[in-house]
């Protein structure tokens, strides 16, 4: 029998994980490296804290130990194996 775990997408970011973040608008990208807060699956939502500044980051988890954030996370988010090969 087929129980609901057996369906989960597989897991990308684990809790604790390094978890590179970037920002993309206007041909320029920015990354930070952070600590995700939870599991993610491939696109899911993760929050990343960015361990220089102690602060939050709200991101879409893009493949192992990467996520997205701004504008292209909208589209990792619906479209996520467009992003996993990045």
């Amino acid at each position: 029998a087929v129980q609901r775990g057996d369906l989960a997408s597989p897991q990308v970011i684990a809790r604790n994980d390094a978890v590179e973040v970037a920002y993309v608008a206007g041909g320029v990208t920015l990354t930070i490296t952070g600590r995700a807060q939870r599991n993610a699956a491939l696109g899911e939502p993760v929050t990343v804290l960015n361990t220089a500044s102690g602060k939050t980051i709200e991101a879409i988890a893009s493949g192992p130990g990467k996520a997205v954030a701004g504008p292209l996370a909208a589209s990792a988010r619906l479209a996520p194996s467009q992003f996993a090969a990045r």
